[in-house]
């Protein structure tokens, strides 16, 4: 079942009685204008112009001091120049920023930034009360209005637009290049040869390496069906969760085909265009309408997410030894060493080093990104699927989840643009098979497998395969005793690396426990290390993690969480695990961490768990954790005395390195 939507509570009309001060009433509406005004995607984006430009200011003034600068702009007053009250060097510093991200260099950025820096300055001085036209009076240096209206600044974001716009058509195209079907098809061949369906179905979980290709090439082959099918972007791809998924549906009658219900909730613009509270327009996905049907594709088993994707869940599940839970991502981080982090979700940079990966693996030679299979699969259903199978242009636009505002000529562009570059390319005019070049009825692929028929052309077709069956039962009734007198070759058929015995796919549910198959399945590895001194992977144990820290004051609290309450996903507090959890072969994949939050809690029991007091012993925990810890291990008297010399140096050594970095825990 999908997630349930959460329900606002509906405010009683009958009262009129005032719920605060005006002061109180109007925090709250600032709030509601930063909360809801934009979207959190572009709250964000607008934040992160915000703090690099003031980091630049930074950087410019020490640079000034460093060099010793003597001219007509002082140095103190530039400095307040973004702050919250403009001066009449704001509109000049955003200038320059712009300056340097748009003209500047080799890789220099395009319209978008120009557009964005200007637009984030200028909601953020006129939340200030500094809306409106520019002006600055030139004797008092007083502002009115937005300094980012300014003349200057307005003209330079002009002139990047209109630098973006005379590049030509050839330089136009900044779509990620599209992943074709025949891609899809050969990566998926190259895999299979690799890792064979089976071999996930009955995973041999005993052997680490074995199980490090399975995790590979089970994820890739659901998260790239996956996206190719529903047009997705990376991110609304990773932050899918088993809760967003459905494998009850069935189709209408008389056939009731089964579908797998998937909710795309995290897809980009729908939660502000529905306003989360499902307002909003027919063409838009609307509560119920956020769930996309996904059928059997068995003729595209390339592209086939139906299968895919339930045969990764039920191997996941046998990694975690347990059912999946509704908040488990369905792609989840995996650590190098193999433990599976049902609560993280995959990250943008492993799946863009699997594809590439793959895509070198299968013998491609292009570069693709993640967006690759949004782009390609909409190519796909637009123009390059058979006849029967392509989508109209608005299917497209609501399966794609594209705004209602996206001009048709913008949707044909990012569908058509690398198939109008190459019927618009005349280099091959003289090619005898390039047919006639006054001929444009190529828009959606070959014009002739597609052109219309007549009845002529169906008769004609009818006498001709006449007469070829006729042929053929004549020659078959002569040469029958030559035929019967054949031997029957024996078939063969080779075993992969990864290949076992078949085994039914299990269903995927929620309430039954998930039992490994007992079946002991024999497995080769593809390779073996040259050198004997290669370290030995140890298998991960289903279901035992140990979650990341958050960063920040909060991870100590969260380190004792875990060492005395466990995790709320029903794991076993850290101070319970049986020693064979974190000694033994698996102390190098949790014995440090165990090891970590046990100190942090050994010292809070000292201290008689009194938080005032740890935080006035420790004030290194409002850093990080590992600041904290740091400082545990060097003034505690419980921990002080067992510190020793150790491969990374002295304890002194270490603690000037820690110092100054704070990783993550």
């Amino acid at each position: 079942m999908a997630r349930p939507k959460k329900q606002e509570p509906t405010p009683d009309p009958s009262s009129t009685k005032a719920t605060g001060t005006l002061a109180a009433l109007e925090a709250v509406c600032h709030d509601s204008i930063d909360k809801y005004g934009l979207s959190k995607t572009t709250t964000s984006t607008y934040g992160g112009y915000i703090g690099n430009t003031r980091t630049f200011l930074k950087d410019l003034i020490e640079e000034r001091k460093r060099l010793r600068v003597k001219d007509h702009i002082p140095n103190a007053e530039l400095a307040h120049a973004l702050d919250k009250v403009p001066n009449r060097y704001s509109s000049y510093v955003l200038q320059l920023f712009i300056g340097q991200k748009c003209c500047t260099g080799e890789k220099r950025c395009g319209k978008s930034t120009a557009e964005g820096i200007y637009s984030a300055w200028a909601k953020e001085w006129s939340k200030s009360g500094y809306g409106g036209d520019y002006h600055c009076d030139p004797k008092t240096g007083k502002v009115i209005g937005c300094p980012a209206r300014a003349y200057e600044v307005k003209q330079l974001v002009k002139s990047v637009k209109a630098r973006a716009a005379q590049r030509g058509e050839a330089t136009e195209r900044h779509h990620a290049e599209a992943i074709t079907i025949e891609d899809m098809r050969a990566i998926m061949d190259w895999s299979e040869a690799i890792c064979s369906d089976s071999a996930l179905e009955a995973p041999l979980l005993c052997n680490p390496d074995a199980v490090k290709i399975m995790d590979m090439h089970g994820l890739y082959r659901a998260f790239s069906t996956s996206a190719f099918t529903m047009f997705t972007r990376n991110f609304e791809t990773c932050n899918i969760r088993f809760g967003d998924l459905d494998f009850t549906g069935k189709g209408p009658a008389p056939k009731y085909n089964p579908y797998i219900g998937v909710e795309l909730s995290e897809r980009k613009g729908w939660q502000k265009a529905a306003g989360n509270d499902g307002v909003t327009d027919s063409m838009h996905h609307n509560n119920g309408d956020q769930t996309y049907e996904i059928y059997e594709q068995p003729n595209h088993r390339e592209i086939d997410m139906y299968t895919h994707l339930p045969r990764w869940l039920n191997y996941l599940s046998l990694r975690l030894g347990r059912p999946l839970q509704r908040e488990d991502y369905v792609f989840p981080y995996i650590a190098p060493n193999g433990v599976v982090h049902p609560n993280t979700p995959i990250s943008y940079d492993t799946v863009q080093n699997l594809l590439q990966e793959f895509a070198s693996g299968a013998g491609l030679k292009k570069t693709l990104t993640t967006h690759c299979f949004r782009r390609g699969g909409a190519q796909y259903r637009f123009m390059y699927a058979p006849v029967a199978e392509r989508w109209s242009l608005n299917a497209i636009q609501w399966w794609g989840g594209w705004a209602v505002g996206e001009g048709v000529d913008v949707l044909l562009r990012y569908l058509v643009n690398s198939l109008h570059n190459v019927e618009n390319s005349y280099r091959s005019a003289l090619d005898p098979d390039r047919g006639a070049l006054g001929d444009k009825r190529v828009l959606l692929g070959s014009d002739r497998p597609c052109d219309p028929v007549s009845q002529e052309d169906i008769l004609d077709l009818k006498a001709c395969l006449t007469e070829t069956m006729e042929r053929l039962a004549i020659t078959i009734t002569q040469n029958r005793p030559s035929l019967l007198s054949g031997q029957t070759l024996p078939l063969h058929s080779d075993q992969g690396p990864l290949d076992t015995h078949p085994a039914a796919l299990p269903n995927v549910s929620r309430s039954t426990p998930v039992q490994p198959p007992s079946t002991l399945v024999d497995y080769t590895p593809p390779y073996t290390p040259s050198s004997g001194t290669a370290r030995r992977r140890v298998p991960a144990i289903p279901g035992v993690f140990i979650p990341n820290l958050p960063a920040g004051s909060g991870a100590w609290r969260e380190a004792i969480q875990q060492w005395e309450g466990g995790g709320p996903d029903g794991m076993l507090p850290l101070r319970d695990w049986p020693p064979a959890w974190y000694t033994g072969d698996m102390r190098t994949t949790f014995g440090a961490k165990r090891g970590d939050r046990k100190t942090v809690a050994e010292e809070f029991y000292r201290l008689k768990r009194d938080e005032d007091e740890f935080l006035r012993l420790y004030p290194e925990a409002n850093k990080g954790f590992r600041a904290l810890l740091s400082a545990i291990q060097m003034r505690s008297p419980t921990h002080a005395s067992r510190r020793r010399v150790s491969k990374r140096g002295r304890p002194e050594e270490r603690d000037s390195r820690a110092s100054s970095i704070e990783p993550g825990a």
